[in-house]
């Protein structure tokens, strides 16, 4: 193109943190309205950074990288059309404006963040005439964006010419995850606007998109067609293209070293309180919702028949909800996970335990690491019941402690591992 332009690039929380990790990217245009009211058009800017912050930080939704493409003003209707107008005298150039995006911004991008590269993790935006050339890029490139965010577009252009070319496209191919909607009193004619709206999501429901599946459609009711109307739909919007679903973990605490703490008074290690959460302040557990269960606070060696019978009891209710992790002391915890793998049938979720070999505070504790190592397994095991710990997962049945060397081994010659 021409004409020189701005980009602004917005990077998610913990990126200069979490160096090993890639993200998602969100390309924007009209770049200029998303992030700062002193470049927006009429001070309105659509918060898209605050509002993805947000979201990231709640779990909402992953982490993804904002590139903000500036319009150039003058050209901005050219560069967001696809087709001249009726008169021939502006418009069209929507194909050129798509292929610098596609062969010199996104090489750019990609060679300089970390990005996940593929169209699954590729999404546009854009509203109005942005909108439209959302749409038409998302359409003349599938094998780059895979996701879509139409806001209010333009379907008026020259008569509703998107439509058409939407109903010409091949049927078969790729088809992007699409976001549309429109404001019920945008314009001067809101019910010309609307009905051209809901005559774009019938058209891209007879090629095959289906609406409350890759499609998304929405009317905000009383919206008109600006800036601050835009902003308030992102929250959906970044739920919908880049949602994580959060898994709920339950984690039932019963005591032993992992928990023990040391006392001045006795000058002993001790099991007083809980102090999972102490662990947990130290995580960052993204797309993961996490219920602690204090049920008890006991020297494994101290169990009882019946301290192991409210375990079990403990477990039959919150494995229901998903996943549970127990914290348990060591020395029987080969036992505990023996009794729940035997009265625990038909389990539709995982069950694991884990404990530490040294208490917390101390020189080489053991307990966050396993900690640790138990959510993420929770995650990835199979049903069943297993004991995470020491970076090795077992089966409860083929284990046992080797109190000599403070692990635990395989027993006898069955597999240990799940397949």
């Amino acid at each position: 193109m021409p004409d020189d332009r701005d980009i602004i690039v917005c990077l998610p929380p913990g990126y200069d943190e979490a160096t090993w990790q890639s993200y998602p990217v969100f390309y924007l245009h009209d770049g200029q309205n998303l992030f700062d009211e002193e470049t927006a058009f009429a001070g309105q800017e659509w918060h898209a950074d605050e509002t993805a912050d947000e979201l990231v930080r709640s779990g909402e939704i992953h982490p993804v990288i904002m590139v903000g493409i500036y319009n150039t003003g003058a050209h901005r209707i050219d560069e967001y059309t696809p087709t001249t107008d009726t008169r021939g005298q502006a418009g069209g150039k929507a194909a050129p404006y798509a292929a610098m995006i596609v062969e010199e911004l996104k090489p750019f991008i990609d060679a300089n963040y970390r990005t996940l590269q593929a169209p699954e993790h590729t999404a546009m935006g854009g509203s109005s005439l942005g909108g439209l050339a959302t749409l038409y890029i998302g359409l003349l490139h599938p094998d780059v964006f895979g996701k879509l965010a139409v806001l209010s577009p333009s379907v008026w252009w020259n008569h509703g010419v998107i439509l058409n070319m939407i109903r010409e496209m091949p049927q078969a191919g790729p088809r992007a995850l699409l976001w549309l909607d429109i404001g019920t009193a945008e314009g001067k004619h809101p019910r010309s606007i609307l009905r051209d709206a809901r005559s774009l999501r019938d058209v891209l429901c007879s090629r095959g998109w289906r609406q409350g599946a890759d499609l998304a459609y929405m009317e905000d009711e009383g919206a008109v067609h600006n800036e601050m109307a835009w902003s308030r739909r992102m929250p959906r919007i970044l739920r919908f293209l880049f949602g994580s679903v959060a898994m709920k973990i339950n984690i039932i605490t019963t005591g032993g070293t992992i928990e023990k703490v040391y006392s001045e008074q006795s000058g002993q290690v001790e099991n007083v309180t809980a102090k999972i959460d102490r662990y947990l302040q130290s995580l960052r557990l993204p797309g993961t919702r996490v219920e602690v269960t204090p049920l008890m606070n006991k020297d494994s060696l101290e169990m009882t028949a019946e301290d192991r019978e409210a375990i079990l009891d403990a477990v039959r209710a919150k494995v229901l909800e998903g996943p549970v992790v127990i914290t348990h002391g060591t020395d029987t915890l080969v036992e505990t996970g023996r009794l729940l793998k035997a009265r625990l049938t038909d389990l539709k979720h995982t069950v694991i335990l884990t404990g530490a070999m040294t208490p917390l505070g101390f020189e080489r504790s053991d307990g966050l690491q396993n900690l640790t190592e138990s959510l993420f397994a929770a995650r990835v095991l199979p049903a069943g019941v297993w004991l995470v710990i020491h970076n090795q997962v077992f089966d409860v049945d083929c284990v046992r402690k080797d109190r000599e060397n403070a692990r635990f081994v395989a027993a006898g010659h069955e597999t240990c591992l799940p397949e």
